[in-house]
């Protein structure tokens, strides 16, 4: 898959360590901020792939959200979502099968979406505009909310007009 020069991929690890290191959950936001701050120049963009994505959600729910009840965790994932969106980071969807993905690995950190219906999916994906599927495929991600961007656009001006914005 082709991405531009100015758009970074990010290591879970760099993430988690963050986390990790800090008690203060603020803090860990804090410092994390401040590394992505220092990591790029302001006009750049940088993504993760829903698999380091998972990586750093479920050693984080091993680590120190394990006390937390699933609404407090939910709200802890959104707010790690709208995080990443205010540090210009996209989460990359990068084929249709993540659409299962997706919904396999929450059950596995004990979001169970397997048995909600559509509307209570979308609810983890509602107001979060930095989650981003490259795919062909419109209507399997219909539903969840998630911005679409056809795999075609990805191409010269219209892939930086898409980064610029």
């Amino acid at each position: 898959m082709y991405y531009p020069e100015h758009y970074y991929p990010i290591d879970a690890t760099v993430i988690i360590d963050m986390f990790r290191d800090l008690t203060s959950e603020q803090l860990a936001y804090n410092s994390v901020s401040k590394f992505l701050y220092e990591m790029v120049e302001h006009n750049k963009r940088m993504y993760i792939t829903m698999t380091v994505f998972f990586e750093i959600i479920k050693n984080l729910r091993c680590t120190i959200f394990k006390d937390l009840t699933w609404n407090d965790f939910n709200n802890k994932i959104k707010r790690i979502m709208r995080f990443f969106n205010q540090n210009r980071i996209d989460i990359l969807y990068l084929s249709n099968n993540d659409v299962r993905k997706f919904l396999r690995n929450f059950s596995i950190i004990d979001f169970n979406l397997c048995n909600c219906d559509v509307d209570e999916i979308s609810l983890l994906t509602k107001d979060i505009d930095n989650i981003v599927m490259l795919s062909s495929d419109k209507k399997c991600f219909k539903h969840l909310g998630i911005r679409y961007k056809d795999p075609r656009e990805y191409n010269g001006e219209n892939i930086n007009k898409w980064l610029s914005t």
